[in-house]
């Protein structure tokens, strides 16, 4: 795991970056949160990114948008287009 995102907590007086091992194990016990690591190569944000590169390719870089309306109209109607035609399986090498 990289990151993790969560909300800032009041209750100790001063921000999580400046919080020991201990204190973040404590809250984290405490919340339940559990932890799934993957390994960087098998992670699900690879297909995330490898979508919206696509996305950013085929519709952003040289589009015309007259609104922002007639950019998100663009959007769904590309993510219709691609759902139907072009959606497929992306292959994990290693």
């Amino acid at each position: 795991m990289q990151q993790m995102a969560c909300e800032e907590l009041e209750e100790s007086g001063r921000p999580i970056t400046h919080w020991t091992g201990r204190e973040i194990a404590d809250e984290v016990m405490k919340r339940g949160i559990v932890f799934h690591y993957t390994p960087n190569h098998a992670s699900w944000m690879n297909q995330v990114e490898i979508w919206f590169s696509i996305l950013a390719h085929k519709v952003l870089k040289r589009g015309n948008f007259s609104s922002i309306d007639d950019l998100i109209r663009k959007v769904l109607a590309f993510i219709a287009y691609y759902n139907k035609m072009m959606v497929k399986l992306f292959g994990w090498t290693y």
